[in-house]
């Protein structure tokens, strides 16, 4: 497991001189192990939602206030990074949930997603005008929300 220039340019140890000498130590600190230990339990995870860590962002497009911020708990409390929260764009969100896969790349949790709200993952080009997921692998968005929603 690389410690040093990973994909997304992160570092987690670097060099130091002490008495003439060099010698490397964590990059939060010399004895601060504790961002190496979080890479190392998410690398090292048999869960793929874990191990994959995906930006997700979860809009509201019920209309109903604070729906993706309790659906954001929820996914929180499930393991997901903290997502994001917002309100979708003006439109017709007829079904209770819609999971976009922006990255294509993460397919473990593409898969959790799906099994999770039961739907099918959309690719990135039917994303929904106006939304501009740049920084996340997955955009949800909350439609209908007067059946049952995720436990």
């Amino acid at each position: 497991v690389p410690l040093v220039a990973l994909e997304d340019g992160s570092y987690y140890l670097t060099t130091a001189e002490l008495n003439g000498y060099s010698y490397v130590t964590p990059m939060a600190g010399v004895g601060n192990y504790t961002q190496i230990q979080k890479y190392l339990t998410q690398m090292f995870s048999s869960n793929p939602v874990t191990r994959e860590a995906a930006n997700i962002i979860v809009l509201n497009g019920s209309g109903e206030p604070g729906v993706a911020s309790l659906e954001k708990a929820k996914l929180a409390a499930d393991g997901y990074v903290s997502p994001d929260t917002g309100d979708a764009p003006e439109g017709e969100y007829t079904s209770n949930y819609y999971v976009y896969n922006i990255s294509d790349k993460l397919t473990g949790t593409a898969a959790a997603l799906a099994e999770r709200y039961g739907v099918t993952v959309l690719p990135a080009d039917q994303l929904p005008a106006g939304i501009y997921a740049n920084y996340y692998d997955f955009v949800i968005i909350i439609g209908n929300t007067t059946s049952e929603t995720t436990e």
